[in-house]
This record gives C-alpha cells, structure tokens and sequence, in this order.
C-alpha cells in the first residue's frame, strides 16, 4: 500500500506538504512539547515522525544553511549558486570552529558577520585610501 497525504505543522502555515510513503501507516505519534513551563501533549503523523527521526547530513545542514540564506526570486541564478556555495563553506567553518573551540564561543551569526568584516576589509581599506587620495587631489568635498 501508499499512503499519499497532506499535512500542515501549524494551522498559520498557508502552505501544506505533500507526504507520499510505501512504508507509513496511516496512524498518528503522541509528542510533548513544553510551552511556557507547561507540558503540551500534541500528535503528528506516523510519516513525519519517521522523517524526522531519520533526518540528518543534507537534511540538517540545508535545515541550519537556510536560517541565514536568503533565496530571492529576482537574484540571477549564477548568484544563488555562488551564495550556496559561500554560506555552506561558511557553515562548515563554523562547524570546525565549535568542535575546536573550548571557551567563548560565538553565535553562529556573530561568527558570520566576523567573516564577512573579514573578507570586506582589503577592500574597505582600499576605498578608504582611494577615497582620501582623492580628497587630497580635489580639496575637501562639500
């Protein structure tokens, strides 16, 4: 048998996912979350469970890359391309970082921000320099 269903996490959730699976049963997996200092019971379905606790390498690297990833429509394809390539090297970076790091550790963002100060600062000094060259050609810009 297939079982072919559509599920939405969240009521707010506009969109649905498409669940198709040779190996779920139809039947829902009891949870608890905790909310507020209580205890919350919820159920999913029996499919989600298994993803979910199957889950991991690409799943979980693309789950961690696009908290930081924008993907816009009007960008040039070539573009996305070199941002996925930038933010993934970025993520492993960190990843190598954390597992070598003992004491005060950053966030992954504060890490991200420190390596894009990084690498903007040749040529933030560059315009800078180019910058006051001119203005000592030129005389003070008004």
């Amino acid at each position: 048998p297939i079982l072919q269903m559509a599920w939405r996490e969240k009521i707010s959730n506009k969109s649905q996912f498409i669940l198709v699976s040779s190996k779920s049963l139809a039947k829902t997996v009891q949870f608890t979350r905790m909310r507020r200092g209580r205890v919350i019971i919820k159920r999913k379905p029996d499919i989600v469970h298994e993803y979910n606790m199957g889950m991991g390498g690409i799943d979980g690297t693309d789950q961690m890359l696009y908290t930081y990833l924008d993907e816009r429509r009007n960008i040039k394809t070539w573009k996305k391309v070199i941002f996925n390539i930038f933010g993934r090297m970025v993520l492993n970076a960190y990843i190598l970082y954390k597992l070598n790091t003992a004491e005060n550790v950053l966030s992954r963002f504060e890490f991200t921000v420190s390596i894009v100060d990084d690498l903007a600062l040749p040529w933030l000094m560059t315009r800078t320099n180019v910058e006051a060259e001119m203005e000592r050609a030129d005389g003070p810009r008004r």
